[in-house]
């Protein structure tokens, strides 16, 4: 049987280990925005809607919004700075629910409901 001390020892490691994660992935400025300033002006729109959605911590609209652009003939910046941008969001969605944050664990009740998998990102991905 574990005790509470060995308990908390590992919710501590894994919170350090996703946020260097997050870290190491996101980088320090957030999703390149610049990579969509020539799209096509509906592409452009669900990437602005990404943007805002991520930045004011909707998990939900803005995973939906970037899985939408993986399946848009974007260039291959875009497609990268897409594929940051949605592993951020997840990687702090994920420590946030680690943490406790209720609106982090219901974004991932959210996405997997709506995804039907047990994991948000990419469809078809484990």
């Amino acid at each position: 049987m574990e005790t509470e001390s060995s308990v908390m020892k590992k919710k501590l490691l894994t919170i350090v280990c996703l946020t260097a994660a997050a870290l190491l992935f996101a980088g320090c400025g957030g999703p390149d925005k610049s990579a969509f300033n020539n799209a096509a002006p509906e592409v452009k729109q669900v990437w602005n809607q990404a943007i805002a959605a991520d930045q004011a911590n909707d998990y939900v609209a803005a995973n939906t919004n970037y899985t939408a652009l993986l399946s848009r003939d974007v260039s291959s910046e875009q497609l990268a700075a897409v594929q940051s941008a949605l592993r951020a969001l997840n990687q702090r969605m994920q420590a946030a629910a680690t943490k406790g944050d209720a609106a982090a664990q219901k974004a991932f009740e959210d996405l997997k409901n709506l995804r039907g998998t047990s994991r948000p990102g990419r469809p078809g991905q484990p």
